[in-house]
């Protein structure tokens, strides 16, 4: 079951169950816009159980919103765990999907995973891997594929730099590439607010 928080007035933490690859959780966020019906959800996890969004639809009751409410899903970058259900997140709220224009390279392996796994194990093997630990190392993605419904394709490319008002506060579409090449953070300066994905 998901855990909600709110560290800050109508900002909201989902801490959205996993339960793959010994990871038990993600972080998810929500940004309220009171009653105007335009919040803004940052990363939304993975397909869990029989319905594939029933936890990300009960931790947003919670908050006070729904999946029809999401007017923005900032995706803070491609990987799976943060990403699987963007796509139907996107279909049922008829909202956008912001990713920054550099997460193309995370995307195209989902296009093709079999190639993708391919060109891991290939890499992997060149840095001195082999045996059970390579394969075990090469073949995770073809675990997590079942847990993305469909792939999320972004509305809108972002470069960094970027803003955007929910709830009386501005955002900044902060760039930080590192974990994966297209992560964003989104920054509130005048509250000294971070989400911050998987950016340390």
């Amino acid at each position: 079951m998901a855990v909600v928080t709110e560290p800050a007035p109508g900002v909201h933490r989902l801490v959205l169950p996993l339960g793959i690859h010994g990871v038990p959780s993600v972080n998810g966020w929500l940004l309220r816009d009171g009653d105007a019906g335009g919040d803004v959800l940052i990363d939304c996890g993975i397909a869990v159980g029989p319905d594939a969004t029933s936890e990300i639809t009960e931790a947003l009751q919670r908050c006070g919103s729904a999946i029809e409410r999401i007017a923005t899903l900032v995706g803070t970058h491609a990987h799976i765990d943060h990403f699987g259900l963007a796509g139907e997140v996107v279909r049922r709220s008829g909202g956008e999907l912001w990713m920054h224009a550099a997460t193309r390279l995370d995307l195209d392996k989902y296009a093709d995973p079999d190639e993708a796994v391919d060109r891991r194990t290939l890499m992997l093997a060149d840095h001195g891997l082999y045996g059970e630990e390579l394969t075990s190392a090469s073949e995770g993605l073809r675990d997590w594929m079942p847990v993305m419904p469909s792939i999320g394709q972004p509305t809108r490319l972002l470069e960094g730099g970027e803003r955007l008002s929910v709830g009386g506060r501005s955002w900044e579409v902060v760039h930080t590439p590192g974990h994966s090449p297209g992560h964003v953070c989104l920054w509130s300066a005048a509250e000294g607010v971070l989400c911050s994905g998987d950016h340390l």
